[in-house]
């Protein structure tokens, strides 16, 4: 079994290096396939809404695929895997060109086919890194079923292949804030943990959001002010959340470089964002390409907004509001 956490990305102004991973997450169990190719079963409260975004329905078994073809020469036998009745298994019977898997030696001792229970409880297309905690579980399931011996450093660099926004991916394997830059043409990350005690509010609209079309929106050049203003203030809200300071993160979360130009896509969610950062002082931001938006309070302050939920939640019926908590440890086997 492999557990693997949504995220929040950008946090203001942190646009495509950081994210925070939560503690929600979806589920998936890997038995022997029965078949010919890997299927992937849907349960859990977003399983429905998952038909709507059949691209990420292939995310798992592409990730899985990826793994292989870059790391063929690793693979050994010895992988864990169950069949559906509980038992050990680790052999099968079928040929690797059955499943488009090829490039290593037919060993009976390396199961070819997988079938997948996921239980879904990451919403997708909301901005909370759905598409990432996929890419990283079909990452964690060749890894472990191939018993290819990947480090996290090789799993994000192959999540990052894959995966559009590699800030998702790398909170999703770390676990707390993860940043992410790029060294000798990779891509690396450092983490940084933060407090237990932050709440994580994510306020959710019915609507979706395209990751593709919400980055179309944002134009190949912007002005150097915004640039220098996005710097200052992504410095200074590491400094004011590292220090469990969330009034003073509050100043500092605004963003200069992105969120104006996605107005169009989710104005509600955006003046949600600026009214809890305006009115409220509670540090806000749309979460990743949205709509959703998060928010980071303490014990003290979420104590505070609960005298003005009600206020808040009457304005914007359409919000579900989920509370969560950081994830220091990142996506893991069960």
């Amino acid at each position: 079994k492999v557990r693997t956490c949504a995220t929040c990305a950008n946090i203001g102004p942190g646009y495509d290096i950081a994210a925070i991973a939560l503690d929600i997450f979806n589920e998936c169990s890997v038995f022997k396939g029965k078949g010919r190719d890997h299927s992937i079963n849907f349960s859990g409260p977003f399983a429905s809404e998952l038909g709507k975004h059949d691209s990420k329905n292939d995310l798992v078994i592409k990730a899985m695929r990826a793994a292989i073809k870059k790391f063929t020469s690793r693979i050994k036998s010895g992988g864990q895997c169950k069949n559906k009745d509980g038992a050990e298994t680790e052999e099968s019977s079928l040929n690797p060109a059955d499943t488009g898997i090829e490039g290593y030696e037919d060993d009976p001792g390396i199961l070819k086919v997988f079938d997948i229970d996921m239980t879904v409880n990451i919403p997708p297309g909301k901005g909370l890194g759905s598409s990432a905690s996929a890419v990283i579980a079909g990452l964690l399931i060749a890894n472990k079923a191939y018993n290819i011996g990947l480090n996290k450093k090789e799993l994000f660099q192959t999540a990052a292949e894959i995966e559009s926004s590699p800030d998702n991916a790398a909170a999703a394997l770390s676990g707390g804030m993860a940043i992410v830059y790029r060294s000798g043409g990779q891509y690396l990350f450092e983490k940084i943990s933060l407090s237990s005690s932050y709440r994580i509010l994510l306020m959710i609209p019915p609507d979706t959001a395209d990751t593709k079309e919400a980055r179309k929106v944002i134009p190949d050049r912007v002005p150097i002010e915004d640039v220098i203003r996005n710097i200052s203030n992504f410095s200074l809200l590491i400094k004011y959340l590292e220090e469990d300071d969330p009034a003073g993160a509050a100043v500092f979360i605004k963003d200069h470089l992105y969120q104006k130009y996605r107005k169009d896509i989710y104005p509600r969610s955006l003046d949600l964002v600026n009214e809890l950062i305006e009115a409220y002082g509670i540090p806000a931001s749309i979460s990743g390409a949205g709509p959703a938006v998060m928010a980071i309070m303490d014990g003290e302050m979420f104590e505070k907004y609960k005298n003005i939920k009600g206020r808040v939640a009457g304005k914007y019926l359409s919000f579900k509001d989920i509370v969560a908590g950081i994830c220091d440890s990142g996506s893991y086997y069960l």
